[in-house]
Formats: structure tokens, sequence, C-alpha cells
């Protein structure tokens, strides 16, 4: 169904920028709907954890999670899913004094 623009030329140009303008608005394309990140906590703390794990993945126990991360959704979002992984055992580390997911003994 398309409309007819020859009732919007009539009213000049200011008329028909504003119509592009609310139609774009109102009909979003599904492609770029992408949820904000969440920018809560230190900007130097994120930036910190993200490019820690930027080159090598975050070692032997974050990478397997990185790299299914990864295949999925794309290298950027498993980057920021294994920075908080990251800051994850950091946090258990400081607080019990040691991280026990890393000593998990052979059954």
């Amino acid at each position: 169904m398309r409309r007819d623009t020859r009732p919007l030329l009539r009213r000049g140009p200011a008329t028909i920028t504003t119509r592009i303008q609310s139609t774009q608005n109102d009909r979003p394309d599904p492609l770029t709907l992408t949820r904000p990140t969440d920018k809560q906590g230190s900007t130097i703390v994120r930036w910190a954890a993200v490019e820690s794990v930027a080159r090598y993945h975050g070692g032997e126990v974050i990478a397997p999670t990185f790299r299914r991360i990864a295949e999925r959704r794309g290298t950027m979002i498993a980057q920021v899913a294994a920075a908080r992984k990251l800051l994850t055992l950091v946090f258990y580390g400081l607080r019990d004094g040691e991280i026990r997911c890393l000593y998990r003994e052979a059954a």
C-alpha cells in the first residue's frame, strides 16, 4: 500500500521533511534494534576488564565461555561477557581469599 505524496508536495518542503521524520521514528528497522549497554560502575574498571580479555580471552578458565558466546553473538559481546565473568572471579577471590572454581578436584 503506497501513499500518494502529491498532497504533501503542494504544502511545501517543511511538510515533507516533517512527514519523513515522523515515519522514520514510527517504524525503526528491526535489524538495528539493540539494547544499550549499561554504564554502571567505574569506567576505568570496565575498560580494564574488557582489555584484559581482549587478547588472550581470559586464559584457560574463561576462554571456553568466550568462544561459545563469540560463535553465537560475536566477538565484542563475547569480550564483555568474558570481562564480566573475570570480574566475578576477582570479586570471589577478594571476598573469600580463594577462587574455588579454579581448584576443582578430579572425581
